[in-house]
């Protein structure tokens, strides 16, 4: 297996290099110095895999929120041109050699990853319902000019009165939430999706789409829009595919 870097600074050996993303594809083709919001960045390479980073410098402190945005808008300028596995804000290796190391060491990982999430990007959608309403009907009367029960049952009633009506949303959101999953895991290579209790947000899903049919997945999310005027529909993104990749390989402790 061959490797090659550009080096981004002469400095980069002394502040090591800041790691932005695992990729295969168009910046392991070119393995240049190319520039991203203004950071000049480059490719480390080992066989057809590569880390894309920059020179960390000198003075590799970091700062919220500026660097973290920062991190952000560079890994979405990168999946924009190609497939990509984002490492996880803040991950520093003292140099190219910890670099490359550990793109051998993980190499089948990071294939298999780069293989499930290629040419597709991750897609969110939330899914709002105001129940206020909903959570205070039926709900038991604790004023009246007639006496009431003993303040330990009314305790009581009331508890089992708020556990019920959880119950009740819970099978209520379930239900409304497969049916979503139904009209929206055709056009998804995968999907994933949590079942909220919270008055307002109902669902918060993922889904993995091929980059070809993003546009289909928002049009059937406005149709189900369309469908369903009660609720609100936010569709978000393309982002990288944060929540389909295998977490362990791609944290700060690399």
């Amino acid at each position: 297996m061959n490797e090659r870097v550009e080096r981004p600074g002469r400095d980069a050996a002394v502040g090591g290099y800041y790691v932005y993303a695992i990729v295969s594809g168009k910046h392991i083709a070119e393995a240049r110095l190319f520039t991203v919001e203004d950071a000049t960045l480059a490719c480390v390479t080992f066989s057809d895999i590569g880390a894309v980073i920059r020179a960390a410098g000198c003075d590799a402190r970091l700062t919220l929120p500026y660097d973290a945005l920062r991190h952000a808008r560079i890994i979405q300028a990168l999946m924009r041109e190609d497939t990509l596995l984002p490492v996880r804000f803040g991950t520093i290796l003292p140099n190219e050699q910890a670099v490359r190391a550990l793109l051998a060491e993980r190499y089948l990982s990071f294939k298999r990853n780069l293989a499930r999430v290629m040419n597709r990007v991750e897609l969110g959608l939330c899914v709002l319902c105001h129940r206020e309403r909903e959570w205070s009907d039926g709900q038991p009367e604790t004023s009246g000019a007639t006496a009431g029960p003993p303040p330990g049952t009314r305790y009581l009633r009331e508890r089992a009165f708020e556990y019920a009506a959880v119950e009740r949303l819970k099978r209520q959101v379930t239900a409304q939430a497969e049916a979503i999953q139904r009209r929206l895991l055709p056009l998804a290579v995968e999907g994933q999706y949590n079942v909220l209790t919270d008055p307002d947000l109902m669902v918060n899903a993922q889904y993995l789409v091929e980059r070809s049919l993003v546009e289909l997945f928002r049009s059937e999310v406005r149709q189900l829009q369309a469908d369903q005027p009660e609720q609100h529909f936010f569709c978000s993104g393309p982002w990288a595919p944060y929540n389909f990749i295998d977490h362990e390989l791609l944290t700060r402790g690399l």
